[in-house]
């Protein structure tokens, strides 16, 4: 089975919807993080590339656009256990890569929409 790539995700791509329809995947927070100051050219399989020949294994990695369509720099991720997770912060948090220190921050129990920031803190 071929498994290159994911024609799943990329049918929910364009196209109408109200603002905050889409939400990003939640897994057990403490098995998240959010980076931030990423160089705006790096592309998600480089950010899981680089964290998992540093940390180990990445599970997941979404990178947020802004409203117009171009990259913010920042992204969640999700690793396998919450160990790697914490190493990632550990390690990763002010890392140098291309000229940035990246930051590397728990994601917290957070609902982000689909531009990243954080929506809906328990207040109504």
């Amino acid at each position: 089975m071929d498994r290159d790539r994911s024609p799943r995700r990329e049918r929910r791509g364009g196209g109408g919807g109200g603002a905050g329809e889409r939400k990003t995947r939640r897994g057990p927070p403490d098995r998240r993080i959010f980076v931030s100051n990423l160089p705006f050219e790096m592309k998600w399989q480089e950010v899981k590339d680089l964290f998992r020949k540093e940390v180990g294994e990445v599970a997941y990695v979404e990178l947020f656009d802004d409203e117009n369509g171009k990259p913010r720099g920042a992204g969640v991720m999700e690793f396998n256990t919450a160990e790697i997770a914490k190493k990632a912060i550990d390690k990763m948090h002010r890392f140098d890569y291309k000229g940035r220190k990246i930051v590397v921050k728990e994601d917290f129990d957070a609902e982000r929409d689909k531009h990243g920031r954080i929506v809906g803190r328990g207040r109504g």
